[in-house]
């Protein structure tokens, strides 16, 4: 009895074992079959961090000076026109107070100058008058004294104009006379001639009346030479009147094209200051972060040109600076869809972000440690995480891990991999 059921027993045990084999069997050839057919996929990773799409702004100030006030500190979030930094210009600027004052007394003078240069009365611009009532005054007065002055020129040139006709009314009045009296005294002299002849006269008598006429007829052709003279005096004086007005007008004419001259430079003085006095306050270009702030004294000195801080955009489109491994650099191309992963958002609860490969470096390059990458950019699909745009931002700074599918392999692969790579490599040692 003890016998037989030991042999039940061993009989049991020795079926128990070859179900088990039996089922191991099974079971590794379908891990076989399954390894062979089954399919993931393949990786590369590269690690990088989120920049913005456009280069970071670089604030700076076209003359410099002194830092008035400081309004905002590193890392600090700006909206785009946020005053940042207050400058206090040098003595060489523009001085807008004084160009105003500058402007104000040529408009004054501007007026005045169109008043006389077109015979019109002074009328001064309102609101300049009304700002600089001083200046006002000044150049009422100055168009007073010169009308004044010029009315006397005018006066003194009438005055010798009326001298010019009386001598011409004189000598014209004169050389009738004088005609007069020749042609009485060669009557005389006729009549004497035939008295002579007849005895009815001294010769003395008719040499008298002879030198008479003689002395008339010299006085006439004196007096005849002298008339044009007169006249051309006369229309010398008269053109010495018109000319009085004339130049004035001339001379305020050309003085007025002076002034407008002045007027356009100095308006291009004065918008300069306008401009200059904008630069004082030194505004945010775009939303963004604040960064590198490199002026932290208030009083302290900036020079032409001088980076001041940096703004990081955050509004805008965004890119991914990731470092490929050189080993990787073979089964990566561009266009190749991405897998992004943002260090700041756990990815099995916010998920990830889609993108693609947009740039590969040519060249490997070397970081300050020595290790060697290729530079990448990925350009994810969107700036956030979710479904909400703005709910998860995607901000620049923030580090993230890019996986970049580069093809499938089967279980059976990955696993012999290591097997082939190890026969490989002992083949070519022997």
């Amino acid at each position: 009895m003890t016998l037989a059921l030991d042999s039940l027993r061993r009989d049991t045990r020795s079926s128990g074992w070859s179900v088990l084999a039996m089922i191991s069997i099974g079971l590794i050839c379908a891990f076989v079959v399954w390894a062979t057919v089954a399919e993931f996929d393949q990786f590369s990773i590269a690690q990088g961090e989120v920049a913005p799409a456009d280069k970071v702004k670089v604030i700076q100030h076209l003359e410099g000076g002194s830092i008035a006030a400081i309004f905002v500190t590193d890392g600090q979030v700006v909206t785009a026109g946020s005053e940042l930094v207050a400058v206090e210009l040098g003595l060489g600027g523009a001085n807008r107070e004084e160009l105003q004052a500058r402007l104000d007394s040529l408009a004054l003078l501007r007026a005045r100058l169109l008043a006389e240069s077109s015979d019109q009365p002074l009328t001064l611009p309102a609101d300049v008058a009304q700002r600089r009532p001083d200046l006002a005054a000044a150049e009422q007065s100055a168009y007073s004294a010169r009308q004044t002055e010029l009315a006397n020129r005018i006066e003194s040139a009438q005055q010798r104009v009326r001298q010019q006709e009386l001598a011409v009314s004189e000598l014209q009045a004169t050389f009738n006379a004088t005609v007069t009296d020749l042609d009485l005294a060669g009557k005389n002299l006729a009549m004497s001639q035939d008295l002579l002849r007849d005895g009815l006269t001294s010769k003395m008598e008719h040499l008298a009346r002879e030198r008479e006429a003689k002395l008339l007829e010299g006085k006439v052709s004196a007096l005849r030479s002298s008339l044009p003279k007169a006249r051309a005096a006369l229309d010398e004086a008269r053109a010495n009147l018109n000319d009085e007005k004339l130049k004035f007008n001339r001379a305020a004419f050309e003085e007025l094209g002076k002034v407008e001259q002045d007027i356009s430079s100095t308006n291009e003085m004065f918008a300069e200051a306008d401009t200059q006095a904008s630069r004082k306050i030194i505004r945010a270009p775009v939303d963004g972060i604040v960064k590198n702030l490199r002026f932290h004294t208030i009083g302290g000195v900036i020079g032409p040109g001088d980076p001041i801080m940096e703004i990081v955009p955050v509004n805008e489109s965004v890119v991914i600076e990731a470092r490929l491994r050189p080993e990787d650099s073979g089964v990566v191309e561009m266009g190749q869809p991405v897998r992004i992963k943002i260090s700041a958002y756990d990815f099995t609860r916010f998920g990830t972000l889609s993108g693609t490969l947009t740039y590969i470096s040519a060249d490997s390059v070397a970081d300050d440690e020595g290790n060697t990458f290729f530079q990448v950019l990925v350009t994810p699909d969107k700036s956030y995480l979710g479904e909400t745009p703005g709910e998860y931002p995607i901000r620049p700074g923030m580090t993230a891990t890019v996986d970049i599918r580069t093809g499938t392999r089967t279980v059976i692969e990955f696993l012999l991999k290591p097997v082939m790579r190890l026969r490989y490599d002992s083949l070519r040692e022997g």
